[in-house]
């Protein structure tokens, strides 16, 4: 006997569970960024990673049979996780199903922290086909509702109305899998090749102007041609936000950028340089920016302040490849 349709929990009250619960605990992140925001940003991978675990203790605790598989939202819209011999979770199990949920949305910002290119590009080729996979399945396999992370833990969301004993779960559509394995294969193509026309531009902005100023994290340069100019624009993100509304910070990138590629300072070029700062604690992203114009007279080049502005943002509503 399969599994009846209304076992399975549907998939806009899960999507509801999921919204409630990420606000409930993006209101605890955020909080605890207000609180302690220049300790977070004094170390931000430790920072990254004890806000991934804040978020999965939350959802891998209350999902687990300590709470008989029920989120707060979960309670509130009659749903649950179970695994597919209809018993609760065990709390190891339950954590790992949120790990692997949640890993995209509070991890994906490490890879900028990691010095070697390929590298960096690798975990965050991981994250972003692990996101794709996971919303793919979550949205179109329509017969179980099941996710990556569910066919990991072994776990199935279902409506608690339910008689939920001696269940059969419905098999995912073969073609789901072969066209998941396709959309993750046209991924890492085209983030290999986004990542090794990214080595070629950085490779000497990545590891000379970082190693003239260490308050660098990364750089991400982009140009583009205006009526026969060029205008370059460097994001550069850094360390302490102290760095962000210092005018000198910015002259000194723009004299270290000179020294490493002269061809780029020509009177042809307009330069746009951004300071920003991130933090990821958790499902919180916040961060703050300053906007510099570059002028050039003769030979010298002269930094100007054009916009400062901070931001805070729910991952999830804005997931940043």
């Amino acid at each position: 006997m399969s599994l009846q349709p209304s076992y399975i929990a549907g998939f806009w009250r899960r999507t509801f569970a999921f919204i409630i619960d990420v606000v409930l605990v993006s209101l605890f992140c955020g909080l605890i960024v207000s609180i302690f925001s220049r300790l977070l940003h004094q170390h931000p991978v430790i920072s990254t990673l004890v806000g991934y675990w804040c978020v999965i203790l939350y959802f891998g605790l209350l999902n687990s049979h300590l709470n008989l598989g029920k989120t707060f939202a979960k309670q509130l819209l009659k749903i649950k996780v179970l695994d597919l011999e209809g018993k609760n979770l065990s709390v190891p199990l339950s954590i790992s199903r949120a790990a692997i949920l949640f890993a995209p949305l509070c991890l994906i910002s490490l890879s900028d922290y990691i010095e070697n290119l390929t590298l960096s590009w690798g975990i965050k080729l991981l994250f972003i086909c692990l996101q794709i996979l996971i919303i793919y399945f979550y949205l179109f396999n329509s017969r179980n509702r099941r996710s990556i992370h569910d066919f990991i833990s072994d776990s199935i969301v279902i409506n608690v109305q339910q008689n939920y004993t001696n269940i059969k779960i419905p098999s995912t559509w073969r073609k789901h899998k072969a066209f998941a394995s396709i959309l993750a294969i046209a991924c890492m193509v085209f983030v290999i090749n986004l990542a090794l026309s990214q080595e070629k531009n950085e490779e000497i902005i990545q590891t000379r102007l970082k190693d003239m100023q260490p308050e660098i994290i990364h750089i991400q340069e982009t140009s583009e041609s205006i009526n026969d100019r060029k205008l370059n624009y460097f994001d550069v993100r850094i360390k302490s936000p102290d760095k962000l509304n210092n005018p000198f910070f910015a002259q000194q990138f723009i004299e270290n950028l000179k020294k490493v590629t002269p061809a780029l300072m020509d009177g042809n070029s307009e330069i746009l340089l951004v300071l920003r700062t991130d933090l990821q604690f958790g499902l919180i992203s916040t961060g703050q920016y300053s906007l510099y114009s570059v002028e050039q007279n003769d030979t010298e080049f002269n930094v100007i302040e054009q916009q400062s502005s901070e931001f805070n943002q729910i991952s999830f509503l804005s997931i940043n490849f």
